[in-house]
């Protein structure tokens, strides 16, 4: 991370998703074009859930490498 200021720890980033409702996810396309989708997600276990469709920007674009 290049400023290192910045960085929180996992405990730390667990505690945020843990109070949290919904979030930004931010991938990008093929093409390296960002994309960026609020979603409501669910922590069981140190996991994260969010509904997604069959096919679509979001599984795409996580599904691409």
């Amino acid at each position: 991370m290049r400023r290192q200021e910045l960085l929180i720890s996992d405990t730390e980033a667990i505690a945020i998703l843990k109070t949290g409702e919904y979030g930004i996810l931010s991938t990008v396309y093929a093409n390296n074009e960002p994309y960026g989708v609020p979603l409501s997600y669910c922590l069981i276990n140190e996991c994260i859930f969010f509904h997604c469709a069959p096919d679509g920007a979001k599984i795409n674009n996580l599904s691409f490498y």
